[in-house]
């Protein structure tokens, strides 16, 4: 979504903010209020070019993402508009569509407040029954399921799907996976994403004396993790490879 909007070089009017008065030019979420038609065409490009899946222009728009460009008040009519937008873009056909809910610039966490994908440990962060009422909004309005973003303790993945059914939200919930690849990943994953390593897989990496076996040792972890995860049939997995295709294929290989 964001690389169809950069390219279309939009006049600056069209992130123009009437209550703050300025540009907001990085805002595209701000494009659902203002410009629909555009969100709309990049949809139906997508749709036309065969895609089953589209996503709604909602990566960066959560209160503390939107708070940086005055808009905090406004999460609620911009998730709105943008399943709105999304649906009128699918019309009849029967393409998904997916709430997408990015990290925006203070990561997100899913299940508690050392977990995974859409509920906050930012000290910062409302308690997590705010934020799945968003994201029964996003649901309601149209979105077809959920992707968490990625865990490697997939008790926070059910008790997260345990907790979304409480809040009524009964669309799949696919688990996201990520195996861990290098010694570099117990520093950046934590920090990147706020999403804690068990301290199992943690010690074994550190132990580890090359990088080839850590990629073993997250290969390893990740097949059992989807192993597990199809035990409770979940409805599918998603793997995020991050330049990294190779593991995943392996992951893959060993639990299908």
């Amino acid at each position: 979504m964001g690389t169809m909007i950069q390219s279309m070089r939009l006049e600056e009017g069209a992130y123009y903010d009437s209550r703050t008065q300025t540009n907001e030019t990085s805002c595209n979420e701000l494009l659902n209020l203002n410009r629909p038609e555009v969100i709309e065409s990049i949809h139906r490009a997508y749709l036309e070019a065969g895609a089953d899946i589209i996503e709604t222009n909602t990566f960066c728009a959560n209160r503390f993402s939107l708070a940086e460009y005055g808009l905090g008040e406004d999460v609620r009519r911009i998730n709105l508009a943008g399943c709105e937008i999304a649906r009128r873009a699918r019309g009849g056909s029967e393409a998904w569509i997916a709430g997408d809910i990015g990290p925006g610039n203070e990561s997100l966490s899913l299940a508690t407040r050392v977990g995974d994908a859409t509920y906050r440990e930012h000290a910062e962060a409302p308690n997590m029954e705010s934020d799945l009422q968003f994201l029964k909004q996003k649901i309601d309005k149209g979105a077809s399921y959920v992707v968490t973003q990625l865990f490697y303790d997939n008790e926070k993945y059910y008790a997260f799907v345990e907790a979304c059914r409480k809040a009524g939200i009964t669309c799949p919930i696919i688990p996201g996976l990520k195996p861990l690849s290098s010694s570099k990943d117990l520093e950046t994953i934590p920090q990147t994403f706020h999403v804690d390593i068990p301290k199992e897989l943690a010690q074994a990496a550190a132990k580890a004396t090359s990088q080839t076996e850590i990629k073993d040792i997250g290969i390893n972890w990740a097949t059992e993790q989807t192993k597990d995860l199809l035990k409770h049939q979940v409805p599918v997995v998603h793997y995020y490879t991050l330049t990294r295709p190779e593991a995943v294929a392996k992951v893959v290989e060993n639990a299908f």
